[in-house]
């Protein structure tokens, strides 16, 4: 039925709906898919919400937009549809959005066609769609005005959002164009222990029948129900957390059930758990399908050799890890008394796998196995949970059901990987960091009083690699580290402290959870190492600020200069995440993109920029991201923060202002660029090094 007068007739005719109101239905279906679909296709898909049977298939796929095959998808594409069947289906997650405050809803699928899978994100009011549709999976789905993005995991993922649209079992898709139906599960037997994201299916053969209430460190309530769901291969513990708690305390034992979103650990005593998690979903399966229980838990089969997950990828909190890395500080055992009046003990550690670094926490027993001999050798937790720190970050709890094994390591330390940065690597914005270079300058030992009237011993020296130097300082117990130690003997540093000088590089401070290892080598075997005396003779390639005009866009530069002048401008701009325009925020608090209209979320950024000059002229400097978080000293969040509880897009200008920044000496790295505003050459500050006073007075009197 190709004709448009015909359609809203019988429309209206099988709905009793008025002419006036299909005509609306229509609009608003053409204003959200655009040019994705005709008004005639706007009104074959108002007549399929009305259940009103207009034509036959080929005729409605005639009007629909053509689909895209699944395995062709790529990030960042617009526009996208897609047919398929529902493979898997996710629980709904609340959020409040971190730069708005807005609250919003989403729910995840697996979709699968006859080329792939691909995992769709459905925001908001499409949430409430497959709900109102009762999606179940195996029903056919199509999906019209989509967009793609890479997903935290590097896949493609398609999301759906304002303008996009969702159809639940559509008639006009044949079967003989889907995947076979089938459910995607994992046999128990095969589960290691370390899986994420599993699904499985079987038979609840023991379960609570009340549910666990415990208080939370942040004073929040949490629910637990465990239950025991076994196949034809085996059985296994599945604890229900909060929302699945409550869903899995209505089912039956005997009852089938299919269970995603789960994530597997390995308990210290070697048995395996499953854990829900906040998106974990679990569905009634027919009674018909019949299911021989395997009566017998299954177990982790060599539990020292389970597959370990790097640091770096451990970003979550309140999920199980199993993982290793080289102990590089050990904290001192410490007794504590619990609310119920019981004694425990607890003891902090360091671990680092040259990914990153990672705080660990042992309690009780599993604190009293590790000692200040351990320092340097290799831990493994089996089973560790991730819990935030406001003061420390993510750590991983090892409480009685983890299990740690301490290695000795064969080998030197500067084969494990440990992530090493360079001199020029060092900025104010980190704490503790692991560097690497030769010992110049060792000074004798001295002692000097503190202003408490204490007197401490004190050695210092500095640490040179093949981009700079840097001043290191031991003090009281500390200095004792250095005995072994010599001028233009190559060290390694693990641990060490950054410390902040107003108006002056950052130093290096040695403390008691500091590592220093002697390296055997020398430090002119070294490939590609200077030096202590040849780091005296580099000289950067300074311009002069006049000199800019003569350097093409996109070269690199460095000058340097004294801050004139920092710009009272907004700090904190939002971009697209599919095309990185600027995106402005309604009333209600909706990003609202140039090119994609509303859109669920946004990418901040911070941007700001200021002057300096170095007695020839004056140059625009513009610092963003990384740069502009190093510059001000906190991360962009904090900054949104600051705005935010200010309640002033000012807060950050003032901030620096009040921190003296205008009128420090710098040195700029970046790029040259033109300001098409001004017609004038700018730099893109990629780094951003705050000079010594004493060095640029230096600089002139060797001009004079």
């Amino acid at each position: 039925m190709d004709n448009l007068k015909e359609i809203i007739d019988k429309i209206v005719l099988e709905t009793g709906k008025t002419k006036d109101e299909i005509h609306k239905l229509i609009s608003e279906h053409k204003e959200k898919l655009g040019d994705l679909v005709t008004e005639i296709g706007a009104a074959h898909i108002v007549a399929k919400d009305l259940n009103v049977d207009l034509s036959s298939r080929e005729e409605i796929e005639k009007a629909l937009p053509a689909t895209t095959p699944i395995k062709d998808l790529v990030p960042n594409l617009n526009n996208v549809s897609i047919s398929g069947r529902v493979l898997r289906i996710y629980g709904e997650y609340t959020f409040q959005s971190k730069t708005t405050n807005r609250e919003g809803v989403l729910q995840s699928l697996i979709v699968e066609d006859k080329t792939g899978t691909i995992r769709v994100v459905c925001w908001d009011q499409k949430v409430a769609d497959l709900r109102n549709a009762n999606c179940k999976i195996g029903d056919p789905i199509r999906i019209i005005g989509a967009y793609t993005k890479e997903g935290k995991n590097g896949e493609c993922e398609l999301h759906v959002g304002n303008k996009g649209y969702v159809q639940i079992r559509p008639s006009d898709i044949s079967e003989t164009d889907l995947p076979e139906y089938k459910i995607d599960t994992y046999k128990i037997e095969k589960i290691k222990g370390t899986e994420k994201d599993l699904a499985i299916f079987g038979k609840i053969t023991k379960k609570d029948e009340e549910m666990l209430n415990f208080q939370r460190n942040d004073g929040t309530e949490g629910y637990k129900v465990t239950a025991i769901i076994g196949d034809e291969t085996g059985e296994v513990i599945v604890n229900c957390w909060n929302e699945l708690a409550s869903e899995i305390l209505q089912f039956k034992i005997g009852e089938l059930v299919y269970v995603n979103g789960l994530n597997a650990k390995i308990r210290g005593d070697g048995q395996i758990e499953l854990q829900s998690t906040r998106v974990s979903k679990i569905i009634k399966l027919d009674a018909e399908r019949e299911v021989k229980v395997k009566k017998e838990l299954i177990r982790a089969n060599n539990i020292e050799n389970i597959e370990l997950e790097p640091l770096d990828n451990i970003n979550e909190s309140n999920r199980m890890v199993s993982t290793k890395g080289i102990i590089t500080s050990i904290m001192p055992i410490r007794e504590f008394r619990r609310n119920d009046g019981t004694e425990g003990l607890v003891r902090n550690l360091i671990i680092s796998d040259g990914t990153t670094s990672i705080r660990v926490v042992l309690w009780d027993n599993n604190a009293k196995k590790v000692n200040e001999e351990d320092l340097h050798k290799q831990l493994k937790i089996i089973g560790g949970y991730t819990k935030k720190n406001n003061n420390f970050g993510l750590e991983i709890y090892c409480g009685n059901q983890t299990k740690i094994i301490v290695d000795e390591i064969k080998g030197k330390l500067k084969d494990l990987s440990i992530d090493f940065t360079t001199v020029d690597g060092i900025s104010s914005d980190q704490d503790i960091i692991n560097v690497s270079g030769v010992i110049t300058n060792l000074e004798p030992i001295r002692e000097i009083q503190t202003k408490t009237g204490e007197t401490v011993e004190l050695q210092t020296f500095n640490l040179n690699d093949n981009t700079g130097k840097i001043r290191v300082t031991c003090w009281r117990n500390n200095v004792k580290k250095l005995v072994k130690f010599s001028d233009n003997d190559y060290v390694q540093i693990i641990n060490a402290k950054v410390k902040i000088n107003e108006n002056y590089p950052p130093d290096l401070i040695i403390t008691n959870s500091t590592v220093l290892i002697k390296s055997d080598k020398k430090p002119d075997e070294m490939t590609g190492f200077v030096s202590g005396n040849q780091i005296a003779e580099i000289e950067l390639s300074k311009e002069k600020i006049k000199d800019l005009d003569e350097i093409k866009q996109g070269e690199k530069v460095v000058v340097e200069g004294t801050i004139i002048h920092l710009y009272d401008r907004q700090f904190i701009y939002h971009l697209c995440k599919d095309c990185g325009k600027k995106v402005s925020i309604d009333d209600d608090g909706q990003f609202i993109c140039p090119t994609h209209n509303v859109i669920p979320e946004a990418d901040p950024l911070l941007i700001f920029n200021f002057v300096i000059n170095d007695g020839t002229e004056n140059l625009n400097i513009v610092c963003s991201r990384k740069t502009a978080e190093h510059v001000i000293g906190m991360e962009t969040q904090a900054v949104i923060s600051l705005i935010n509880e200010s309640e002033s897009d000012k807060a950050p200008y003032m901030y620096l202002k009040n921190k003296n920044f205008i009128g420090k000496l710098v040195r700029i790295t970046g790029f040259a660029r033109l300001n098409n505003y001004l017609n004038v050459i700018e730099v893109s500050a990629s780094k951003v090094d705050f000079l010594d006073y004493r060095e640029g007075a230096n600089e002139i009197l060797k001009s004079i």
